[in-house]
């Protein structure tokens, strides 16, 4: 029974991965095409929280001269906060899998 469990446990592991990491270049892949082209988001500069958050991103440093790997910075916001989600889910993933071989 524990088997059972264990191979349900791995294989609905596996889809997320292959689930995530599909969508994360179908992303990629979007944020390419639009990247550089009419087609890339209009921020709104007004005094809002949106608007002032873009004013942040637009000048940071962060996001326009260390990892930039677009023009658009929000691109590359979404781009470092999925790769940090799955380094996380990685990590966890591996320490589970220390975990469940011990026991």
């Amino acid at each position: 029974m524990e088997k059972q469990k264990r191979g349900r446990f791995k294989r609905k592991r596996l889809s997320w991965w292959i689930s995530s990491v599909s969508l994360f270049f179908v992303f990629l892949i979007i944020f390419f095409i639009v990247d550089g082209t009419i087609f890339e988001p209009n921020l709104n500069d007004s005094d809002h929280i949106a608007g002032k958050a873009a004013d942040w991103l637009e000048e940071s440093k962060l996001f326009n001269s260390w990892f930039a790997p677009f023009h658009f910075a929000w691109f590359n916001l979404a781009t470092l906060l999925c790769i940090i989600v799955l380094l996380v889910n990685a990590i966890a993933d591996i320490f589970s899998l220390k975990r469940n071989k011990q026991h």
